[in-house]
């Protein structure tokens, strides 16, 4: 996905160690994930109407959530139909079997209102865009499941209310990821209120839910020094111990028991604390943790050379994105780190034990 200009992007991988470039689709909005099944692509497109701050171009207020499912036919490259989704998707995940897809809509939260605090009104007052308002009912965040039965034409959408389930701010749930696993169960991250839901998409319910809490972190470095003419900064692991919330983004199924998390962060609460917990935890369907990464995936980073220290005061490396992968006689899982440019390869035969294999630089 190129948001930035609209459009899907093409890459031909017959050989995996010279990928080529293989053109481009426009899509109509912002595309913001996309899946594949069989033929088609399955893209999120964010078409929400905004309004910039002239004065500053990080200032968006969002006048109104809408999104877009587009089905994109690959080998025509073109779209075949778009589908309404009611708000802003963040996320799209298709079932292994071909079944369901299942898209996250966030309906994000607008950082210049109140200071970013949830929950917030729907209705935005635009007329100052540098100083928007905002009033009303919050208009919250849902899955939307795609049953993708039949032809193109004859798929249809369900959607599954998300609201007070969340200990924070329960009326204006912010999903960020979705991953489905082989028995089309959901797993859902809300992450700004630091929550995992879990759906049945044969009938749309959700089955549980549960915090997904904090992490003990200890010997971290939290200090941003600019050192040297170059401003290369001082690491230093030395400092904590803090406990922060985990605030996932990314998450993903190992095996059908077990979900691994990447723990970004996204939120700054009224006390000023902010999440992230610089690792990734594996958790079960119950919510209990049966791993946490802890420190390890950041000394990793920092090991190898890719630790970025402008970071340190914030949320570190920031993992964010998870993926896990079967080879052969081996289970893997993927963890990239959005600061620190390296994506962590796990050896997770025993998903309780992770153990780190190698790193891959990003560049």
């Amino acid at each position: 996905t190129d948001s930035g200009a609209g459009v899907l992007g093409f890459v031909d991988i017959a050989d995996p160690a010279a990928p080529a470039p293989d053109g481009l689709v426009g899509i109509g909005g912002e595309p913001t994930s996309v899946a594949v099944r069989d033929s088609y692509a399955l893209a999120g497109v964010n078409t929400s109407t905004t309004v910039e701050c002239p004065t500053d171009d990080d200032i968006v207020s969002i006048t109104e959530w809408s999104g877009e499912l587009a089905i994109v036919d690959i080998a025509g490259r073109t779209v075949v139909r778009t589908i309404d989704l009611g708000g802003q998707p963040d996320s799209v995940a298709v079932s292994p079997d071909g079944r369901y897809a299942a898209v996250a809509i966030e309906n994000e939260r607008i950082e210049a209102i109140d200071d970013g605090l949830l929950p917030q009104g729907s209705v935005i007052d635009a007329s100052d865009p540098c100083e928007p308002t905002a009033s009303g009912d919050p208009r919250p965040g849902e899955l939307v499941i795609v049953d993708l039965l039949g032809a193109v034409d004859d798929w249809s959408t369900r959607t599954v209310d998300l609201t007070g389930i969340a200990e924070v701010a329960p009326s204006d749930p912010e999903p960020e990821f979705v991953d489905i696993n082989e028995n089309n169960f959901a797993v859902v991250t809300l992450q700004e209120n630091n929550h995992i839901v879990e759906v049945n998409l044969k009938n749309g319910k959700v089955i549980r839910d549960f915090s997904a809490g904090s992490a003990a972190l200890d010997r971290l470095d939290l200090t941003e020094e600019e050192l040297g003419p170059q401003e290369n900064g001082l690491i230093s692991f030395t400092e904590g111990p803090i406990e922060k919330r985990r605030e996932p983004d990314a998450v993903a199924y190992v095996g059908t028991n077990r979900m691994a998390t990447a723990n970004e962060g996204d939120y700054e609460d009224a006390n000023g604390d902010e999440g992230g917990s610089r690792g990734f935890t594996v958790f079960n369907r119950g919510g209990k943790v049966k791993f946490e990464a802890g420190m390890s995936f950041e000394y990793a980073s920092a090991s190898a050379g890719h630790y970025n220290e402008g970071r340190s005061e914030n949320k570190g490396g920031e993992p964010e994105a998870v993926e896990y992968g079967s080879y052969d006689d081996g289970e893997f899982l993927f963890v990239g780190s959005e600061r620190a440019n390296v994506v962590g390869v796990y050896d997770v035969a025993d998903p309780n034990s992770p153990k780190l294999l190698q790193l891959l630089p990003t560049g």
